[in-house]
């Protein structure tokens, strides 16, 4: 059976999608390339192909989360100050922030 190539987009896209589900489960500062390939259902080298670098992954990761609105993962990353995290505005930090309180 001939198997399909999936767009690049959308397999990093669900490669993402994958790592923000282990970063939602294990955080996000724990997350490694083999979690997101375990968990994507993929090889370490096409995460690697995608994501050359752990800070690359991470940064694309939180890209993603705040895209997709993952609220357990945004508010990690500003615990962390993650860059990326950080550039959302005040009252959406504050909205991200006041979930961990409940």
């Amino acid at each position: 059976m001939k198997r399909e190539r999936k767009n690049p987009k959308d397999r990093k896209n669900s490669i993402l999608a994958a790592a923000c589900t282990v970063a939602v489960s294990k955080g996000y500062t724990n997350v490694t390339r083999e979690d997101a390939a375990k968990a994507a259902g993929v090889s370490m080298s096409l995460v690697s192909h995608y994501f050359s670098t752990m800070p690359q992954l991470k940064r694309d990761l939180m890209r993603y989360a705040v895209r997709c609105g993952v609220s357990a993962v945004i508010a990690q990353g500003l615990m962390h100050r993650d860059p990326q995290a950080m550039k959302l505005d005040k009252d959406k930090k504050r909205e991200i922030l006041a979930t961990l309180a409940d």
